[in-house]
């Protein structure tokens, strides 16, 4: 699937750079990674609907090369040396053996997957209710490619900064600014009826960016307790 796809990609950017002593850089590069992904998904907000309109076969086209341009580059890549493992005697059984040790035996690991759920579901809750909040609100349709090109900017902005928070408020001062993002960004959108009120929406696409490379970093680095 395309999330357990991101996962593996993010595990071997973190094992990549384990293997070479450069592990603390790891939400930049998330965050880099992150933000060049939600730049090409703002772009394709802004442009798809134009290529279709001049020829509709054409996205699909260019879409084709997207991916012998990604399967070139996943045939370049070098799996970083792995670790030995013991192996269990079912896939039953390491499922379980995974699911106890993340929510049981590491409280870190378990509650770091409780704030990035949490975290996650208040970002992408509203990606299915602007649409229907921005109508209400009287929003032109022909705002609606353009805004959401920006909310997928926010998200690319917040990647981009959320070492550089990490840096200047730490962990605790991190998490506390994603929270008055997500209370400010709902409390801004259930109160605002003008027809710019979809503009609060932008403060949980930019809480997305930050927490997402915070949080990914804590998972890897706990998952490494694993063994």
């Amino acid at each position: 699937s395309a999330a357990s796809d991101v996962y593996k990609r993010q595990a071997l950017l973190y094992e990549s750079l384990r293997q070479a002593d450069r592990e603390a850089e790891y939400a930049q590069h998330d965050g880099r990674m992150t933000a060049w992904a939600q730049a090409g998904e703002a772009g394709g907000a802004l442009f798809a609907g134009v290529l279709y309109a001049w020829a509709p076969l054409l996205p699909f086209i260019i879409q084709i090369g997207v991916w012998v341009v990604a399967l070139l580059v996943c045939r370049g890549l070098t799996e970083p040396p792995g670790e030995d493992v013991p192996q269990h005697t079912s896939h039953l059984g390491e499922a379980w053996r995974i699911a106890r040790t993340a929510l049981v035996d590491r409280p870190g690991v378990r509650w770091s997957l409780i704030a990035t759920a949490l975290l996650g579901l208040a970002s992408f809750y509203p990606v299915w209710l602007i649409q229907p909040y921005m109508q209400s609100q009287s929003v032109p349709l022909t705002w609606f490619g353009p805004i959401w090109a920006v909310a997928n900017i926010m998200v690319s902005i917040g990647s981009l900064l959320s070492h550089r928070l990490l840096y200047h408020l730490g962990s605790r001062g991190l998490v506390i600014f994603c929270l008055l993002l997500v209370g400010s960004g709902y409390f801004g959108l259930s109160v605002n009826h003008a027809v710019w009120g979809f503009a609060f929406y932008f403060m949980l696409t930019l809480m997305r960016g930050v927490q997402g490379p915070f949080f990914r970093h804590c998972l890897q680095k706990q998952s490494r307790r694993f063994e």
